[in-house]
């Protein structure tokens, strides 16, 4: 999914309060002509608030998530393994945000790539692939209960 952010202030060319309703993005081409590349629903946005607002699909970027294991390792303690791979078919690098949401009880016991924890149920992993490139996100979540 793509996702544009952006700070409802003047600095951003904005600085007024925003009503809910529909939202479109426009880019300009070599031509010099505004076309549509997506769009979204937002909320009522205040002065100085984020925004985050998801708007389509990448076509040249690709992942796919799959549970290796999963099962009992000690007693009350069960553990998931997942792996997830991404797949760069641009010919840039991109940066890609993969957010995985888990219960308020689990700990990540193991990730082959750096993760921060948003919040007590938000894991977020930023991996960077250069162009035409692949790379595989392995972590487990450990249950303790």
């Amino acid at each position: 999914m793509i996702q544009l952010n952006f700070t409802n202030h003047s600095t951003s060319q904005l600085g007024v309060p925003l009503p809910a309703g529909d939202i479109r993005f426009f880019s300009v081409t070599d031509k010099g002509e505004r076309v549509v590349i997506g769009g979204g629903v937002i909320g009522n946005i205040l002065l100085e608030e984020e925004v985050s607002v998801p708007f389509g699909n990448a076509l040249d970027i690709k992942a796919k998530r799959v549970a290796l294991s999963s099962g009992q390792v000690a007693p009350r303690v069960r553990e998931e393994v997942y792996r997830v791979t991404l797949t760069n078919l641009k010919s840039e690098a991109v940066t890609i945000k993969v957010t995985e949401k888990v219960p308020q009880a689990v700990s990540i016991s193991s990730s082959n790539i750096p993760y921060t924890m948003i919040d007590t149920s938000t894991v977020v992993f930023l991996i960077t692939l250069e162009a035409d490139t692949a790379k595989e996100l392995e972590y487990t979540l450990q249950f303790k209960f």
